[in-house]
């Protein structure tokens, strides 16, 4: 009798911790539209996919080569909830005359795998609360190329 007592006590406590355990998914799960307007966002990689082939070159690593300008490096980018994107030109601008910081559009699509700004839309191949993977194509000192662009925070 004791045991059979014992056994319901453990079994109770088991489900009691088992239900107390379950988290909500659905109610903790974060869109992806969250994820992209928390926080600022650094180019942190760049990789030509195919490879880029200029004259006798062939360039993969872009982020390290001299087809991305170093102050391209240290931009921010910040997503806004009203779909803008703020650019922060960083410690190292471009070009001098161009404000510090500017506004441009935005969007992401409906099912949130797809983000058009400055011009170019881009497939979303990862995004979490510090990186945001994404392909497509871009232009890098005038060649066109598929990318895979990786940004931090």
């Amino acid at each position: 009798m004791l045991s059979t007592l014992a056994n319901r006590t453990v079994a109770a406590l088991f489900a009691a911790v088992l239900l107390c355990s379950c988290d909500k998914d659905e109610d903790e799960k974060v869109s992806r539209a969250q994820l992209l307007t928390n926080g600022q966002w650094r180019l942190t990689a760049a990789v030509a996919n195919p490879p880029l082939v200029a004259g006798p070159f062939t360039i993969t690593d872009l982020y390290n080569s001299q087809m991305m300008q170093s102050c391209l490096k240290d931009n921010l980018y910040k997503f806004n909830n009203d779909n803008t994107v703020t650019t922060d030109e960083g410690a190292e601008k471009c070009d001098p005359a161009v404000p510090q910081t500017s506004n441009a559009p935005y969007s992401l699509s409906a099912n949130e795998q797809e983000l058009t700004f400055l011009g170019t839309t881009l497939t979303i191949t990862e995004l979490t609360n510090s990186t945001l993977k994404v392909k497509g194509p871009i232009t890098a000192q005038g060649f066109s190329v598929n990318a895979e662009l990786t940004f931090s925070k």
